[in-house]
């Protein structure tokens, strides 16, 4: 057995048949550049310290070779599109924003797929749509999944037109990845926190957290009007500029030395009032952006639990 095979592959516990197609190959890099299953390079890139943000993409462009087949059933369902163009949004900013609209987009091509099982060929390019977004909250397992579910969308015509899909696939990959990954495995994909814990209790706990946030959003919500939920950045930024226009008003009354007593004393007192008014709404403002990452990291928490599962 070649030396880098015990180094590369072993490591990541790759299944047999791929070990001894690898045999075949000097180098790791040789392997790569023949290997003609994309799925399968996949499975080594999200399990290995690839980059995150052109794995997702690679994901993508897989699902949207086969969306096609989707769109030409359901023209008007545009769920499995939205989902991948949330996955690419959150593939370059990260930011809680992008992940919430990334597990909302998931839960909508999943209900797209299911809408479409009168047609197998629908059914999984939706479905691969699904998976591409997944990729952006959790890599080791979706990026894979994406490519096995456009390949067998594509094994509805027939096996020549699968074995050609996953040929596409694999150049899709060596596009993004030219040179064999370093086999470095990826701490932050582990979604059990130790290998004592059942899955059903897993989820169960998942669960709980994340109806406490749930519920804590709510309580948020309800605690203050509805004009003021929708409106704080609004209400922020009228009350800072009512507060400049006093600070403008009362320096232009000194420099005139027309300014009384009673009138700076008045302007002064608006500038107080307007000033709490701006730490209360920057307090609520605050509030609200904890809560909401706490509900979007249990959210996600939660599927990614689901996935692995």
């Amino acid at each position: 057995m070649n030396n880098w095979i015990n180094k590369h592959l072993i490591p990541l516990n790759a299944c047999v048949s791929a070990i001894e197609e690898a045999g075949r190959y000097r180098t790791p890099q040789k392997a790569w550049e023949a290997w003609k299953i994309g799925s399968e390079l996949l499975w080594v890139l999200g399990r290995t310290n690839a980059d995150r943000e052109k794995i997702i993409l690679c994901a993508c462009d897989i699902a949207e070779r086969v969306l096609p087949w989707f769109e030409e059933v359901y023209p008007k369902d545009k769920r499995p599109r939205e989902a991948i163009e949330a996955a690419r949004r959150c593939a370059k900013d990260n930011s809680y924003e992008n992940i919430a609209v990334v597990v909302d987009a998931i839960s909508a091509a999943d209900a797209a797929a299911d809408a479409s099982s009168q047609s197998a060929r629908a059914d999984y390019s939706a479905r691969a749509a699904a998976y591409a977004a997944r990729t952006a909250v959790q890599i080791a397992h979706a990026a894979e999944g994406t490519a096995l579910r456009a390949a067998n969308a594509a094994r509805t015509e027939n096996n020549a037109a699968y074995v050609i899909e996953q040929k596409a696939q694999a150049e899709i990959v060596r596009k993004y990845f030219p040179v064999s990954p370093s086999i470095k495995k990826r701490r932050n994909e582990k979604v059990y926190d130790n290998g004592m814990e059942e899955p059903q209790a897993k989820t169960e706990r998942f669960q709980k957290i994340y109806d406490e946030k749930v519920k804590q959003l709510k309580e948020f919500n309800a605690s203050i009007d509805h004009a003021s939920r929708r409106n704080l950045l609004a209400r922020y930024k009228r009350f800072f500029e009512a507060k400049e226009t006093a600070m403008v008003e009362i320096t232009k009354l000194e420099s005139q030395g027309s300014a009384s007593c009673k009138a700076k004393s008045k302007i002064q007192r608006e500038i107080k009032s307007l000033q709490l008014q701006i730490e209360q709404v920057e307090s609520l403002i605050e509030k609200k952006e904890q809560i909401f990452q706490e509900f979007v990291k249990a959210k996600i928490d939660l599927l990614q639990h689901k996935v692995a599962v």
